[in-house]
């Protein structure tokens, strides 16, 4: 059985990680790390065929595809910490059969190596073989049609930088030396790219992923700080250490807006206005963040309950380090409003992560209302008189009456139906009000929309009203004795 072993013990080659003096921005923008995706938690892929000579030390999940389950060969789940994935029964015994997921994988990995290729090399080797110990390199993307390394190779740089190794042909590291690893952290940021095949020799070590064309061979005792992931070849495996480096992810910054048809951001809009979430994400390590953001919408406020699913939009690199995803279409204003909530998926660089509820209220019922007043009448009656400019959604108006200046003491006593409901141009309004004794009398008026909701209109107006008058018909004063004597004189007279 082989036990895991310091990198003190091993006779090997070394890369080496100084995080002092790092490079020139320019040089950090010249290698940019590929996206594995699905294939990102193998630590051995291979086309062909999977060999081993137990005991190895395996941590990360291995694969085979499409080589059937069978051509596994010595490999057991005990010496893996992870998973054994094959297309077809027959792998080793605890092996999981899953031939989509390797395709996927298998597919991913093609799409990385393009990504390498389509990078252009910053030093290009002239030689036949270049011989890498002993160098100390910066960033970038490094050329050859061989590499070997047989010493110490320092890679000069932050954390966050890339260094690829392209080698048109072979990959051959040998040599015995001490083993010094001095690193700010596990080597995620370093590829090696190999058009043919890459061997490591008897108790050498390498930090670093491979991406070779063809084979990957590990000899005897070989131990490998990174993934060894064979395109069209075999893996072949003795007795090796081979850890999948566990990179350090950033959290990434993320703003929300919602918008309209027209992108614009929106903070309340008329009911059944179409608007979506439009998502940033600002990258931490200076580093776009690439994947997805999935959108719901939920019919509240406070983004809780069942949402609804409102699709799922790849970012868009909109700057060095930040990435945009604005649909054109994800929900329509309901008349309880919306909230929208963001999730980023994250990827090799970034924790996934959620934005922050983005609320949407409705727009208030929009009345320009031209004038309110109140006119006394005779018997303690008052008209009540207001005018509109324009209505939008409006259902109608109700009137208030209080005997003080304080609305929370105000009663409902009328409501007046919109001259055409839902929307106008304008309309005049009357209403005759009888208060129930003189005084002094508040009236306040709220516009009601079409979904129930009420809003009052400025300050309220006021009137004083009289008691009702008694109206008498005042006559001369006639006694009782010249009423009598004027009708008898009358009655001799017509005699």
């Amino acid at each position: 059985m082989l036990h895991k072993r310091l990198l003190t013990q091993l006779v090997a080659l070394v890369v080496i990680f100084s995080l002092a003096g790092g490079p020139s921005s320019a040089a950090v923008l010249m290698a940019t790390p590929p996206d594995l995706a699905t294939a990102d938690s193998f630590v051995v892929l291979a086309h062909t065929e999977i060999t081993n000579v137990p005991t190895s030390d395996i941590t990360g999940d291995v694969g085979l595809s499409p080589a059937a389950g069978s051509s596994y060969a010595g490999l057991t789940a005990a010496e893996v910490t992870g998973t054994i994935y094959a297309t077809t029964a027959g792998g080793p015994a605890g092996s999981v059969v899953d031939p989509a997921l390797l395709t996927i994988a298998k597919n991913d990995l093609e799409a990385a190596n393009t990504a390498l290729d389509g990078q252009p090399c910053t030093t290009t080797y002239p030689e036949a073989v270049h011989e890498l110990g002993g160098a100390t390199l910066p960033p970038g993307v490094y050329c050859a049609d061989n590499f070997t390394l047989s010493g110490i190779l320092t890679l000069d740089g932050a954390a966050t930088d890339v260094w690829i190794f392209r080698s048109a042909y072979m990959l051959t590291v040998s040599g015995v030396t001490d083993v010094v690893l001095l690193t700010g952290g596990p080597p995620c940021q370093v590829w090696w790219q190999v058009g043919s095949s890459a061997t490591l020799g008897v108790d050498t070590s390498l930090a670093g992923s491979i991406i070779a064309y063809t084979s990957i061979t590990l000899a005897s005792r070989a131990a490998l700080n990174g993934r060894a992931l064979a395109r069209t070849g075999a893996v072949t495996l003795d007795q090796n250490l081979i850890t999948l480096p566990i990179c350090p992810m950033a959290m990434p910054m993320i703003t929300t807006e919602i918008h309209d048809a027209n992108h614009v951001e929106v903070f309340s809009a008329p009911i059944g206005t179409i608007v979506h979430d439009m998502a940033t994400i600002s990258g931490t390590l200076d580093i776009t963040p690439t994947g997805t953001i999935t959108f719901t919408v939920y019919h509240n406020l406070d983004c809780t309950g069942a949402g609804d699913f409102a699709g799922a939009i790849p970012l868009v690199a909109s700057a060095s380090g930040v990435s945009v995803a604005d649909p054109s279409y994800t929900a329509t204003l309901t008349s309880a409003g919306l909230s929208y909530l963001a999730h980023y998926g994250g990827d090799r660089n970034y924790d996934a992560d959620d934005g922050p509820c983005e609320v949407l209220t409705v727009e208030p019922t929009a009345v320009e209302l031209l004038y309110f007043q109140a006119i006394p009448l005779s018997g303690q009656q008052v008209q009540l008189q207001w005018a509109t400019a324009l209505e939008v959604d409006n259902f109608g108006f109700n009137l208030y009456r209080a005997a003080t200046h304080d609305v929370r003491h105000a009663s409902l006593i009328h409501f007046e139906p919109a001259s055409a409901q839902g929307g106008g141009s304008g309309a005049t309004y009357n209403y005759v009000d009888t208060p129930p004794y003189a005084g002094r009398w508040w009236y306040w008026l709220a516009d009601v929309d079409t979904y129930g909701r009420e809003t009052f209109h400025d300050t309220p107006i006021t009137i004083a009203l009289q008691p009702n008058a008694l109206h008498y018909i005042y006559l001369p004063l006639i006694s009782k004795q010249s009423l009598e004597a004027s009708v008898l004189g009358n009655w001799y007279r017509s005699r």
